[in-house]
C-alpha cells in the first residue's frame, strides 16, 4: 500500500477553508450562538460598498481663496479675507530664526530673543509697550521653540486699530534694545523655574526620554540649563536677532 505525503502548507490552507466554510455556512443559517445563548445575526442580507457616507452638503462648503503678493525685499503676504467681524489678525513667519539654530553652549538663545523683543526697543520702553497693547484690546507675541526652525511674530486688533498695532508690531520686530536689565529679569524668573521643573516627575520623564530618542539633536531638547543661561549675554541676543530676523 503506498503512502503520498501532502505538503504541510497544503494542509493548513485546506484547514483555513473548511474552518471559514462552516462558519459561513452557520451564518447563513444565523450562526452559531453567542455567549449568553442569544443567536448571532444574520449577514446574508449585508450590503458592502467599499466607502464611507458622505453628505451631501458637506460637498458644497467652498473655501474662500487667499490673495498673494512678494514685496520687493523678499517677503511674502498671504492675505485671506473674511469680513464676518471687525478684527484683523496677523501672523509673520521668520525661518531660520528658531532653537534648531542655537549653538550647543546657548540652548535657548532663541527662544530668550524672543520673549526680549516685546520688552523694549529704541523708542518704547517695556511698560509703553504694554500699555498700548492693553489700551487698544489687543494682543501682540513673539515666539521660538528650542527645536523648531522659525520663529513668529503674531498678533490681532479690531480693524480700527490695526494702523496702529501693525506700526508697534513693525517697531518690536526691527528695533528691539535687549537691555541688560531686562535680560537679568528674566534670567532670576526663568533659573527659579528650572528648580521648579526639577522636582516634577512628568517633566524629568519628558527629558529622559528624549534624550533617549533624539540624543543630541535639537529635537530632543525639553529646557535649557542653568549652564546655557548663563553662557547668554545681551550682546548674544543682540546678534541672533541682526543674522536671523531678516525678509528672506
Amino acid at each position: 500500500m503506498s503512502t503520498r505525503r501532502v505538503p504541510a502548507a497544503a494542509c493548513v490552507t485546506a484547514a483555513c477553508l473548511i474552518a471559514a466554510g462552516g462558519w459561513a455556512g452557520a451564518g447563513a443559517q444565523g450562526g452559531p450562538p453567542m455567549p449568553g445563548g442569544a443567536p448571532q445575526p444574520s449577514t446574508t442580507r449585508m450590503v458592502l460598498k467599499g466607502k464611507a457616507p458622505v453628505s451631501s452638503d458637506l460637498l458644497k462648503v467652498r473655501l474662500p481663496r487667499p490673495q498673494q503678493a512678494d514685496l520687493a525685499n523678499g517677503l511674502r503676504v498671504i492675505a485671506l479675507e473674511d469680513r464676518r467681524l471687525p478684527q484683523i489678525t496677523f501672523q509673520i513667519i521668520i525661518p531660520g530664526a528658531g532653537g534648531y539654530f542655537d549653538p550647543a553652549e546657548k540652548i535657548g538663545l532663541a527662544s530668550y530673543a524672543a520673549q526680549l523683543m516685546r520688552e523694549g526697543t529704541k523708542t518704547r520702553t517695556s511698560p509703553q509697550i504694554s500699555e498700548a497693547i492693553e489700551t487698544m484690546s489687543a494682543t501682540l507675541n513673539v515666539g521660538s521653540g528650542l527645536s523648531g526652525m522659525s520663529a513668529t511674530l503674531s498678533g490681532s486688533a479690531l480693524t480700527e486699530d490695526f494702523g496702529k498695532l501693525m506700526d508697534l508690531a513693525a517697531d518690536v520686530l526691527l528695533n528691539p534694545v535687549f537691555a541688560p536689565e531686562e535680560w537679568d529679569r528674566l534670567k532670576a524668573r526663568t533659573k527659579a523655574g528650572f528648580v521648579q521643573n526639577r522636582t516634577n516627575p512628568n517633566f524629568l520623564a519628558s527629558e529622559t526620554f528624549n534624550r533617549a530618542v533624539f540624543g543630541t539633536h535639537p529635537a530632543g531638547r525639553v529646557s535649557p540649563t542653568a549652564t546655557h543661561l548663563d553662557a547668554i549675554t545681551p550682546d548674544a541676543l543682540v546678534e541672533f536677532h541682526r543674522a536671523r530676523y531678516v525678509p528672506d
